[in-house]
Parts: structure tokens; C-alpha cells; sequence
């Protein structure tokens, strides 16, 4: 089974089994399989849309969706082919007699020289003076390849870039092939060609069977395009920052399709864009390309997994068949009249276990070893990628102001994506923190959203996958070199090993408290020694509500910093034009609540009595309904869960916020998140009298249910221009709070969590 299988398998194991899984084996696998889910990038496609272009219905015969090629090439949006150049004298004049042969013709081209010194630039400065193409020429001596190409994309004047290397030829029919998908289907983002070699001797053929794969043998959902055949959309290049210029030399078309799987679902793959490389035509040059192109991948992490997976596969087969031989040699020496039975035996399982490997890969015998040779340059390329990544991490990086851990319950885009966590790792990251976001739980609600959690400084994984040793290797300069704190926000035993390792970088530890964990909703997890030892061991003690900043007082004699909920004043703006969402129903009044309809304390008697009793009115909830409330009245309108991002529309749009919930101990140790949104889009708040709600200013407390049906009556639209609402919004927003957290890490001599944008 080979590495995609296994992370099938293991996708199919329920999250509650997997977590019942000992530590000690997955500590095992760690050690065996080292780089497998490490936090370095995420491998492999996201699950986009793949379509094939393909002029033979013989083609992948059996794959959707499919469109006819040949029905399309022949309009196209403008493209800018784009491409850089060293020192390519010899390749020069053909490629650029291929490109003024195209059947269809680029609007322009943008060629960035990174300093050739055989003639190229001269070559190519005759070609662009004479040439009928519109063609902008770049000098940019000592520029890497990604910068190089970045540099070209920038000054492209065009919508669709199309990329390619000078080591190519290019069929008349390429670019009209490659730019079909964007006349085809106007929502494509990303169309993927292909390309063949043309070894000139026994080590170009050679090379070419290490790394190219026969058509046949591909997947075009799963197909990772070289840029030496690709075109995508230049809003689609920005989306993903570009290309990795932090990368010393090579790898960064890999990084950067990766980036483009991850981000863009609707892609073509088009086998006949296909263009035709020219690969080293000696050994000495072969393994020179293997190795460097390794290296690239080893210092970008890109690829971790596959390398870490091959690698011990190799090991395995090698003790296979050498126990195989030992056991065959002392077999002989006791039984030296079983010799030549030894032998022949010995030979039919090395003749046996190549046979499978070759069966099982899709490939012949002779490739299978070929392939095997190949591994070792890689091997060495990747290794000195590795021992570099370091150095090229603190390149990567080196804007950050910092680096944030937040061990938060659930992943970010749980609830919408409008968690706890996941608005302080969002303000964190609008500072320029590299955030790493560990969750201890699995995504809880029954319906995906979809929510995009891409940042380039941002590394989203469950904390079980999460490889401290790794990542302190991995990450040694950026850790010495910038600011580190790490959040804790549920006192769960691998967060307190975690929290002891932060320290041991030398970073500030905050424990959270942000709900009374010592009730339900601690469950069967929540161990009071734990949270003891994570109060001990932190720096720095918050809370979200006064009884629970109480509770830490007590526990440990130290004060607590009180940091509430708060609201993202960059998304929750009344002045805003908000559309009126087309699911959001018409009432007279529309009471809207917006949060989790599970738990104990949610008030489903009170919520019936409000929509029975304003007859006229829509009651609108928006989270995970899973059928919580049977037989509803007609009027409560469950709309289910929305992203973060959609909510201020519909808040827009309502009359009155409400919050439905039983006053309980649970409740009163509580700070409710959503009552800040209401007031920013301008809603008055009607609540049960929780005391962490006395003084919010336009909440009005009910005592009972006939209580709170008559402030719902009595509710008034509220005015933002009101001054002490404006300054209670001002001071509750997610800003604010990191400013206060800021502030008190300062003053305990810690690395701040980004420094205020208003100089605040």
C-alpha cells in the first residue's frame, strides 16, 4: 500500500476511533514514517473540479468531465506567455522561431533575463526589435527563478498567464491548446499541459524514465503540472502570493501549483498542450538536476511525506532482501548439499519482490530499477534541502512580527469560522503573526461551509498530527530570532506538554480560562490536575468572564486578566451597503439568533414562547439545527449554519437580537460572543440577566419570559452615532483585546503578539 492509500485508510477511520488510538503507536509511526503530517505544507490536490481537453476520445476514455478539444482554441482571453532565462544560447534562436510559429499568438510576452553572459540577452534584444509579438524584455541579473517569474507576471498586462522554459520546443498548436479551457468554460482558473523529453543519449533516456511518467499512467484529477506547460488566471497567481521567491534556486513551480490545488477547484488538464523538453544529455549533468531539483523540494517541505515514504520503503526492501540472502547464505552453509536450490530460491524472491514493485507501480521491470537508481541523488537533494530549510523558513518568514501558538478546542472554520480562537488567530494574523493553530477536537457540526482558511502564515492541523521536535528544527532560526507566545484555551494534557515545550523556546505561556470546565462541558476530557499544572506553568492567567478570572485568583493567588469576547469591527460595519439575504424571511418584528443550539442551557421553551406569542414575527436561528426542536411553531425559521463572513448581512437586516439561553452556572461564567456583533450592527440585545452583561450598554436583561417578551416589544432600533456605544465597540473589538494582551505580555518581559497598527 502505498502512501495515498494509507492516508485513505485513515481518513476512513471515525475521528473518535482515530483518537482512540495510544499515543505511543502514533509516536511509532512518527518514528518510522519520519515527515509524515508534519506542518511544514500540506500535500496533495485539494477537491477541486478537473476537466479534460482532450481531442481523442481514446484519452482517458473513461474519464468526466470531459470536453472536446477541438472544438475550442480558437478565441481566447488575452494571455501573456511568460518565461525566464540564463544563459540559454544554445536553445534560444528555436524557441523563439516556435513561438512566432503559434497557431494563436500571445497579446504579449514578458521575458526576464536573470543575467546571461553567452550572448542570450543580445540575441534576444535583436529578436525583440524585429519580431511583429509585443515583447518586454527584463534584465535582472542574480534573480532566482521565482523571482524571475514573479517579476514577469507583475508587468503582464494581461488576464491569462501562460508559462513556459527556454529548454522547450513548442508545437504550433501549444498555446491555442492551452488557453482553450479560458474560452471553454470563463470560470477555469488553472489549465495544466503536458510535456515529453527527448533524450539525446543512453543518460538523457535514462533521466527521463526516472522522472517522467507515461500519460497512461496519470490521474488528471491528481496531475501536478511542471511550469513548463501551465496557464493560470494572474488573479489566481495572487491569490496564492506568487511564486516562492524565499526558495534558493529550484522547486518553486511544485510550491506553487500545490498552492494553486489547494486554493483553485476549477482546473483543465490538457493533454495535447503538450511541449517537449530537452533533458541533460550526461550523467554528470543528470544527477546534478536530480539534486538540485531535490533540494528545492527538501527546502521547502513540499513533498516531506513522499520523500519520508520512499525512503523507508527502500529500507524495508533492502532488509527484505537481505535477510533473504543471509538466510540463504547460512542455509547453505549447514545444507551444502541444498545449494543450488538455495540459490535458484534466492533469485526467485529478488525476481518476485520486483515483479510485484513493478506490477503495483503501473511500470515495467526495467523502469522499476531505473527509477530505484534514481532515488539516490534525490536522496542526497533532498537531504541538503533539509539541512538548509532553516536558513530558508527565516527567509520566509522574515516579515512576521512574531510567532503565535493558539491550542484551541476546535478547528478555525468550526461554527462558522466565528470561534474564540479563530478570531484572535485571525487579528494575529492581520498584525503579520505567523499563527499556528492546533485543535484538540474534530470539526463538530454536521454540514461542511467550505471556508477558505488559506493564509500564507498561517498552519492549520490537529494537534495530534503537530511534531514538536520537527518543527523546532525546521523553524530554529525563526524561533531564536522573533517573539513567541503560545494560547491555551483547553486545558487538555497534550496542550500542557506542548505549553512546556513553547517555554523550553523560550516563549510566553497564556492559559485561556474561557468557560467553566468543570461541568458538562468538561465532559469525560477536562482533568482539574491538568489545568492546575497549565496555571502553574503559564506566564500570564486571562479569563472571559469575572467569576472565572475569580477562579484563577483563588486557585493560585495570582490576578487574571479579564479579556471578554469582542467583535471584528473590520466585518461587523453598519455603514456598509449589506444585501438583504434571499433566505432571510420577512416578520414584523425579525428577532435573530445566532450561536450553538446545543447544550443544557439553551432555553428551547423560551423560544417557542416568543415565536407563539408575536404571531407576526420571524424568528430567525442560524447555527447547526439538527432537529433539536420538534414541531416548531410555523414562525421560527431555522436557516442552519452560515459562515462568519455572511452573518453581518443578515444581522443587517434584523430587528432585534436575542439570546435564548437558561441562566445557569454554566451561563453565568460565560461571555456571550455574538451579543458584540449584535451591538456593532446596530441591534438591540435582549438576554436572560447574566451577570458578564450588567454593564453592556443597549442590552436590556429579562428577569422571566413574560419579562423578556415585553422588551422584545419595547426594543428600539439603536444609533451608532450614540457616543457611549461607539466607545464600548471601540474598546470591545478584537484589536483592542490583542492590544491588552499585547500590553501584559510586555510587561511581563514576553514577545508581544504584534504591535497595534495605530501606533496605539
Amino acid at each position: 500500500m502505498d502512501q495515498s492509500g494509507l492516508e485513505r485508510l485513515g481518513k476512513r477511520i471515525p475521528p473518535r476511533i482515530r483518537a482512540m488510538i495510544p499515543r505511543r503507536i502514533t509516536n511509532w509511526l512518527r518514528r518510522v514514517f519520519p515527515g509524515v503530517g508534519q506542518p511544514s505544507v500540506r500535500e496533495g490536490p485539494d477537491s477541486g473540479r478537473v476537466v479534460l481537453y482532450a481531442s481523442s476520445p481514446d484519452l482517458f476514455p473513461d474519464y468526466t468531465p470531459r470536453v472536446n478539444l477541438s472544438r475550442w482554441g480558437k478565441i481566447f482571453p488575452g494571455v501573456t506567455l511568460v518565461a525566464t532565462v540564463r544563459n540559454e544560447r544554445r536553445n534560444v534562436e528555436a524557441w523563439l522561431a516556435d513561438l512566432g510559429g503559434q497557431e494563436r499568438l500571445p497579446e504579449e510576452v514578458v521575458i526576464v533575463d536573470a543575467g546571461s553572459e553567452d550572448g542570450t540577452w543580445e540575441i534576444l534584444q535583436r529578436y525583440s526589435s524585429e519580431s511583429p509579438l509585443r515583447i518586454d524584455l527584463v534584465r535582472q541579473p542574480g534573480s532566482n527563478i521565482a523571482r524571475g517569474r514573479n517579476l514577469a507576471i507583475e508587468r503582464a498586462n494581461q488576464p491569462i498567464i501562460a508559462c513556459t522554459d527556454f529548454g522547450c520546443r513548442l508545437p504550433p498548436d501549444w498555446l491555442a491548446n492551452l488557453a482553450a479551457p479560458f474560452e471553454a468554460e470563463p470560470s477555469t482558473e488553472v489549465a495544466a499541459g503536458w510535456y515529453t523529453a527527448r533524450p539525446g543519449d543512453r543518460w538523457g533516456k535514462i533521466l527521463v524514465d526516472s522522472l517522467i511518467p507515461k500519460l497512461s499512467q496519470i490521474d488528471p484529477m491528481t496531475f501536478l503540472p511542471s511550469a513548463r506547460s501551465l496557464a493560470f488566471r494572474k488573479e489566481a497567481w495572487r491569490k496564492v502570493g506568487g511564486f516562492p521567491e524565499w526558495l534558493t534556486q529550484f522547486g518553486e513551480d511544485t510550491f506553487f501549483v500545490v498552492q494553486l490545488k489547494r486554493v483553485c477547484r476549477n482546473w483543465a488538464f490538457v493533454p495535447d498542450a503538450v511541449v517537449e523538453w530537452s533533458p541533460p544529455s550526461k550523467l554528470q549533468e543528470a544527477w546534478s538536476k536530480l539534486v538540485d531539483w531535490s533540494s528545492g523540494d527538501g527546502e521547502s517541505g513540499i513533498m516531506d511525506s513522499a520523500y519520508a515514504w520512499r525512503r523507508q520503503w527502500l529500507r524495508t526492501l533492502a532488509a527484505a532482501c537481505g535477510g533473504t540472502l543471509a538466510i540463504g547464505m547460512a542455509t547453505y552453509w549447514l545444507f551444502p548439499q541444498l545449494g543450488p536450490l538455495v540459490g535458484i530460491a534466492v533469485a526467485l524472491v529478488y525476481v518476485g519482490v520486483f515483479a510485484w514493485m513493478a506490477f503495483t507501480r503501473r511500470q515495467g521491470l526495467r523502469r522499476m530499477l531505473i527509477t530505484l537508481a534514481g532515488q539516490l541523488p534525490r536522496e542526497i537533494g533532498h537531504r541538503r534541502g533539509r539541512s538548509r530549510r532553516s536558513k530558508v523558513y527565516a527567509r520566509r518568514y522574515a516579515e512576521v512580527t512574531g510567532l503565535a501558538f493558539i491550542l484551541a478546542g476546535v478547528p478555525m472554520d468550526d461554527t462558522g469560522g466565528g470561534s474564540r480562537g479563530a478570531q484572535i488567530a485571525s487579528e494575529l494574523l492581520h498584525r503579520e503573526m505567523m499563527v499556528i493553530y492546533l485543535y484538540g477536537f474534530p470539526r463538530q457540526e454536521s454540514v461542511d461551509l467550505g471556508i477558505d482558511l488559506e493564509h500564507p502564515h498561517l498552519l492549520h492541523l490537529a494537534a495530534r498530527e503537530f511534531n514538536p521536535q520537527i518543527f523546532g528544527r525546521d523553524y530554529a532560526e525563526l524561533l531564536s530570532q522573533k517573539p513567541v507566545f503560545g494560547l491555551v484555551e483547553f486545558p487538555l494534557r497534550q496542550y500542557l506538554d506542548l505549553a512546556k515545550v513553547i517555554k523550553h523556546w523560550g516563549g510566553n505561556v497564556v492559559y485561556d480560562l474561557i468557560d467553566d470546565w468543570d461541568t458538562s462541558l468538561g465532559g469525560s476530557w477536562y482533568e482539574p490536575v491538568v489545568e492546575r499544572s497549565l496555571i502553574d506553568l503559564s506566564d500570564l492567567l486571562t479569563a472571559t468572564a469575572p467569576v472565572l478570572a475569580d477562579r484563577l485568583r483563588q486557585a493560585c493567588g495570582r490576578e487574571a486578566l479579564l479579556l471578554p469576547n469582542a467583535v471584528n469591527l473590520r466585518l461587523f460595519d453598519l455603514h456598509k451597503d449589506w444585501g438583504r439575504p434571499p433566505d432571510l424571511p420577512e416578520g414584523r418584528p425579525v428577532l435573530i439568533y445566532v450561536g450553538a443550539l446545543w447544550g443544557d442551557w439553551f432555553d428551547w421553551e423560551l423560544l417557542i414562547f416568543l415565536a407563539k406569542s408575536l404571531p407576526r414575527a420571524a424568528v430567525v436561528v442560524i447555527g447547526d439545527y439538527r432537529g433539536q426542536c420538534p414541531s416548531p411553531p410555523s414562525n421560527i425559521h431555522f436557516l442552519g449554519l452560515k459562515p462568519q463572513s455572511h452573518l453581518p448581512g443578515y444581522l443587517a437586516h434584523a430587528d432585534v437580537g436575542i439570546l435564548p439561553w437558561k441562566v445557569s452556572r454554566i451561563t453565568q461564567a460565560t461571555s456571550p460572543l455574538k451579543i458584540y456583533e449584535y451591538l456593532a450592527m446596530g441591534k438591540p440585545v435582549i438576554a436572560p440577566r447574566l451577570d458578564p452583561l450588567l454593564r453592556v450598554p443597549h442590552v436590556t436583561l429579562a428577569d422571566t419570559r413574560e419579562d423578556f417578551l415585553a422588551k422584545v416589544r419595547q426594543a428600539q432600533p439603536l444609533h451608532l452615532e450614540d457616543e457611549m456605544l461607539r466607545v464600548f465597540l471601540a474598546d470591545n473589538s478584537w484589536e483592542s483585546r490583542i492590544d491588552s494582551l499585547s500590553h501584559a505580555l510586555a510587561g511581563i518581559g514576553g514577545g508581544k503578539p504584534g504591535e497595534p497598527r495605530d501606533g496605539r
